[in-house]
C-alpha cells in the first residue's frame, strides 16, 4: 500500500488525473487521501471548475464576467440542500473565482448546468448522507400487449437506511376483460434479516389472455439474510440513481427544467446504461422489454438528487410517446418510520439464507485496514466456513467475505480482470452487473476473500489494497483434460498469436479484461477475448471469437442477416453475434448490448 504524501505533492496528482494521465494505483491512494483531506477536496473542486471554464472560452475576446458571476452567486446564496449539499457549478465556479483572482468568460452550456461528473459526485455524495425515503409514483407503460393499449399503475417506496426498503405497485388498469389478465401488483419487503416478495404468476405477454395458466401470485421469503444478498437485494437506484450514474461513462446533461414546481438537471442515457433505474420498480411481475439503445431521459432534483422522473423512448420514435413513463408524485426524507412498515412476512416458499450474526476479531488478516470511511454494519458467519464482515454508510455499502481456497480451477471467476495490487499481490476484478456490483477476489494461500460494494471501482481497489492477505494468481491452465487444454492469456500475450488481431475500435469505456486460448492438438486453436466497461456492465459486454480452426459458418436456426464487413459477414440478431471469415480465419462479436453498426465497426478494426 503506497504511503500517504503531504497536500503539496498530491496535488500534482490531481492536476495529472485531470488530464487523464494518472494511472489506477495513483487514482487509488490519490481517492484515500481526499477521503481524509478537506483541504484537497476543496482544491480539486476549485481546480475543476477553473478547467470548465477554460474549456468553455471562445477563441476570440470578450469581457470579463467576473463581476456580474459573483454577483449573481451572492443574489443566489441561499440555505443548504436538505442532503447537505451544495448545488455544484455556480458554487465552485465562484470559488474558483475568488481563489485564481480572474475573471473567466462563461458560454453555452450556462453556469447553471453542472457537468455530468459533477452529477456523479452529488449523487455519491448524497447516498452516503441519506437515511430515509419515501415517495409514490404515477407509473405509464406502452407496449406490454397489441390488446391493451396503456397500462397504468400507482406506486410507493419507503426506505431506511442501509437495508430496509419497502415497495407497493397497485396496477390500476383497465383491462378489455377483467379476470383474463393477471393485475400486475407486486409487493417487497425487505429488512436485515428477511426478504420477501409477492408477484402475480403470468404467461408471456404474447400469450395472454388466451393462455391457460391461472390467475395465481408467488410469494417468495429469505430468512436469515446476509447482509446486501445479491440474490435478495433491494432496488434503490429509484431512490438515488446512484449505479446508474455513477457506473455510466457517457450521460448528457441536457440543461435545467422544472419538474411540479422544482428545479431539476434533465439528463439523457441509453437504456443499457440505466438499467438499475429502469428496473427498480420492476423487481417482479410481468413488464414490457426495451432496446439496449433506446433513450432514457431522467430529471433529477437539483437540490435533494432524487429522481423526479423518467422516460422510455424507441430510438425510432424519439418524439413520440414513451414506452415507459415514470413520475415522483411526492417524495420525502421522514424520520424512522414505524418498524413494522418493514415487517416481511415468512409465507410461500421459503430460503435459508444461513447467516449468524457473530463478532469477527477486527484485527483479523482478511479485515480491511481502510473502509472508504464507511461504518462497520453487521457481522456473522454462514455454513462452509464463510465470514461476512460489512460496513455502510447511508445507501453506501461493502462487503467483505472470507472463505476456504477451492482446489476447484472453475470455481475462479475467470473473465475477470487481473489488478496488480502490489508488487507482491494481485487481484482479480469485475464491474457490476444486474445481480452484482463491484467485486475484487484475492485467491490467497489458506483462504479466498472478496469484496463487493457500490462503492467506486478504484475506491474499492484501495481497501482491497489495505487487507493483509497477498492474491496469488490464478493458475493459467482453467482445463486441461483428454489433451484439450484451455489456458487464460495475458493482454501482452494477445499479440503473439499469429492468428488474432486486436480492435483497432471499441465503444467508449470498452476494455479487454479477460481471455482464453484453447486448444486440442496444434490444428484445433480458437482464442476467446472479452470486453467490458469499468464500472458496470449489465448486458454481456463484447466476446470476440478467433480460430483458424473453423473452416465453414455452421447453420443456424435462428434468422440470419447478410451484412457486408469487406467480406461476406452474417449476423444473428437472436444471439447479437457476427460472424464472417477473415481469409482462413474465423471471427465472430458477440455484444448483446451494442447495435449491428457499432458491431459492424468493431468489426472491420480487426482486419
Amino acid at each position: 500500500m503506497r504511503a500517504e504524501r503531504v497536500c503539496e505533492h498530491i496535488r500534482e496528482d490531481i492536476s495529472a488525473r485531470l488530464d487523464e494521465e494518472l494511472d489506477v494505483p495513483a487514482c487509488a491512494a490519490l481517492d484515500e487521501h481526499l477521503s481524509n483531506c478537506a483541504e484537497c477536496r476543496a482544491h480539486e473542486r476549485e481546480l475543476k471548475a477553473v478547467r470548465r471554464a477554460l474549456r468553455a472560452q471562445p477563441a476570440e475576446s470578450v469581457p470579463d464576467l467576473s463581476g456580474p458571476i459573483l454577483e449573481r452567486v451572492a443574489r443566489e446564496r441561499g440555505p443548504v440542500l436538505r442532503t447537505q449539499l451544495k448545488i455544484g457549478a455556480i458554487a465552485a465556479a465562484a470559488a474558483a473565482l475568488l481563489v485564481a483572482g480572474i475573471g473567466l468568460p462563461w458560454t453555452n452550456p450556462s453556469p447553471d448546468i453542472a457537468a455530468a461528473d459533477d452529477i456523479a459526485a452529488h449523487v455519491r455524495a448524497a447516498a452516503r448522507s441519506l437515511t430515509s425515503y419515501r415517495a409514490t409514483y404515477r407509473i405509464t407503460e406502452r407496449g406490454w400487449n397489441p390488446k391493451v393499449d396503456v397500462r397504468r399503475f400507482s406506486a410507493e417506496v419507503r426506505f431506511e437506511a442501509p437495508e430496509k426498503f419497502r415497495l407497493d405497485i397497485t396496477d390500476e388498469t383497465l383491462y378489455p376483460r377483467p379476470g383474463l389478465w393477471p393485475e400486475n401488483d407486486v409487493e417487497l419487503i425487505a429488512n436485515e434479516r428477511r426478504y420477501w416478495i409477492k408477484e402475480p404468476v403470468s404467461c408471456p405477454s404474447q400469450s395472454l389472455p388466451s393462455c391457460a395458466l391461472p390467475l395465481e401470485v408467488e410469494q417468495r421469503t429469505v430468512i436469515r439474510r446476509q447482509p446486501f444478498d445479491g440474490s435478495a437485494r433491494v432496488p434503490t437506484d429509484i431512490i438515488l440513481p446512484l449505479e446508474t450514474l455513477t457506473s455510466s461513462s457517457g450521460f448528457k446533461v441536457l440543461g435545467l427544467e422544472e419538474i411540479a414546481g422544482r428545479s431539476a438537471y434533465h439528463v439523457e442515457l441509453a437504456y443499457r446504461q440505466a438499467v438499475p433505474l429502469v428496473t427498480s420498480l420492476q423487481p417482479g411481475g410481468s413488464w414490457r422489454d426495451f432496446g439496449p439503445f433506446d433513450r432514457v431521459d431522467l430529471w433529477i432534483d437539483r437540490d435533494t438528487w432524487f429522481p423526479l422522473a423518467f422516460e422510455v423512448r424507441s430510438p425510432a420514435q424519439p418524439h413520440g410517446e414513451p414506452l415507459l413513463s415514470v413520475k415522483a408524485t411526492s417524495f420525502s426524507k421522514p424520520e424512522a418510520p414505524h418498524a413494522r412498515v418493514f415487517r416481511a412476512p415468512v409465507t410461500g416458499s421459503v430460503r435459508d439464507g444461513g447467516f449468524a450474526a457473530e463478532a469477527l476479531p477486527p484485527g483479523a488478516s482478511w479485515v480491511p485496514e481502510l473502509s472508504a470511511g464507511l461504518d462497520h454494519y453487521r457481522s456473522g458467519v454462514v455454513g462452509g466456513g464463510q465470514a461476512i464482515r460489512s460496513y455502510a454508510d447511508g445507501m453506501t455499502w461493502l462487503k467483505v467475505v472470507r472463505e476456504r481456497p477451492s482446489g476447484n480451477s472453475f470455481a475462479y471467476r475467470r473473465t475477470a480482470e487481473r489488478v496488480l495490487l502490489s508488487a507482491d499481490s494481485v487481484a482479480y476484478y469485475e464491474p457490476a452487473g444486474v445481480s452484482s456490483k463491484r467485486r475484487v477476489d484475492l485467491y490467497g494461500k489458506n483462504a479466498h476473500v472478496y469484496l463487493e460494494s457500490n462503492l467506486a471501482r478504484a475506491r474499492l481497489l484501495s481497501v482491497a489494497r489495505s487487507i493483509a492477505v497477498d492474491g496469488r494468481p490464478i493458475p493459467s491452465e482453467v482445463y486441461n483434460e483428454d489433451g484439450f487444454v484451455i489456458m487464460r492469456v495475458p493482454a501482452r500475450g494477445l499479440e503473439r498469436i499469429d492468428y488474432a488481431s486486436d480492435p483497432s475500435y471499441l465503444p467508449a469505456g470498452y476494455e479487454l479484461s479477460a481471455a482464453f486460448q484453447s486448444q486440442g492438438g496444434r490444428s484445433n486453436r480458437t482464442l476467446t477475448a472479452y470486453y467490458r466497461r469499468l464500472e458496470a456492465e449489465y448486458g454481456f459486454g463484447i466476446r470476440i471469437t478467433q480460430s483458424p480452426s473453423v473452416t465453414l459458418l455452421p447453420p443456424a436456426p435462428e434468422e440470419l442477416v447478410p451484412v457486408d464487413i469487406g467480406r461476406d459477414g452474417r449476423w444473428s440478431r437472436a444471439r447479437a453475434e457476427l460472424e464472417w471469415f477473415d481469409g482462413s480465419i474465423y471471427r465472430a462479436i458477440r455484444a448483446p448490448s451494442l447495435d449491428l453498426a457499432t458491431v459492424l465497426r468493431i468489426g472491420r478494426g480487426l482486419r
